[in-house]
């Protein structure tokens, strides 16, 4: 059972800045590699059953909820730090379910009462409720959980996603990214600002380095700048599973969060 009450609407974050082969004579039958994960699809392309459930939220979250409300999944072996406060203000601790334990494990700080810690043990989607020790739950959400890319697969990724676009609802333009000549590692920026100014960049990348702090892949972009490029583009930087995209610009000489991107399959 649950209480009613307002749920809390999506809030924006810009968040600062990274086989063994055969025996000899022995052969292979017509057709088959001799490497198993070379029939294996790439890690993107895996597909998990669907959840359904009710999402809802009656409290102030904090932590990587908040990353999750934005649209972001998790990423298989890595840990993630939540908070959330329920609405009522007699509740004094938590008790935090998951719909599949196999896949995440959610463990709650006895000397926090509000805060938890979400264990990514395997890739696909489950459910995630919020108990408060009055029996009655207050936050449920559907989460998803993403092996990661490796480095070496990251530039096939980029070009098998449809479109880079800012989230549903997002106030600050519009962006469409798109990635558009692997060969010559070339893509496309078409933004516009809340006042409905457009700007085109046409750009090539190269990757740059790991960020260990925000787990994610930093990529530098050059482009001849033209009269309707108002902003100065450094890089973009991407997760380790390929959930999201933050496009970064300079100003006063650092790099500052331009947006962030989330992908679009056909």
């Amino acid at each position: 059972m649950r209480k009613t009450g307002l749920i809390l609407p999506l809030l924006f974050l810009l968040l600062s800045c990274e086989g063994t082969p055969p025996a000899e004579g022995s052969s292979l039958p017509m057709g088959e590699s001799s490497s198993p994960a070379e029939s294996l699809p790439p890690v993107w392309e895996e597909s998990y059953p669907e959840i359904e459930g009710e999402e809802y939220c009656e409290g102030a979250y904090g932590g990587y909820l908040f990353q999750l409300e934005m649209g972001f999944s998790l990423t298989v072996g890595d840990e993630y730090e939540c908070s959330f406060a329920p609405d009522d203000k007699g509740v004094s601790s938590l008790r935090v379910e998951v719909s599949d334990p196999s896949l995440l494990e959610a463990v709650v700080d006895p000397a926090e009462d509000f805060t938890f810690l979400l264990r990514a043990k395997g890739a696909g989607n489950l459910l995630l409720t919020i108990y408060g020790d009055d029996g009655f739950s207050y936050y449920q959400k559907v989460v998803r959980i993403r092996k990661e890319i490796p480095l070496e697969e990251m530039d096939e990724y980029l070009f098998s996603v449809t479109s880079w676009n800012e989230p549903p609802g997002y106030p600050y333009g519009s962006y469409e990214l798109t990635f558009v000549d692997p060969q010559e590692k070339a893509g496309i920026l078409l933004m516009s600002d809340e006042m409905g100014a457009g700007q085109r960049y046409d750009f090539t990348y190269e990757y740059a380095y790991y960020e260990e702090e925000s787990k994610t892949r930093f990529y530098s972009i050059s482009y001849e700048p033209s009269e309707s490029a108002r902003t100065t583009l450094s890089s973009f930087s991407i997760s380790l599973n390929g959930d999201f995209i933050n496009l970064w610009y300079l100003a006063g000489g650092e790099e500052t969060i331009l947006c962030y991107l989330l992908p679009e399959m056909d």
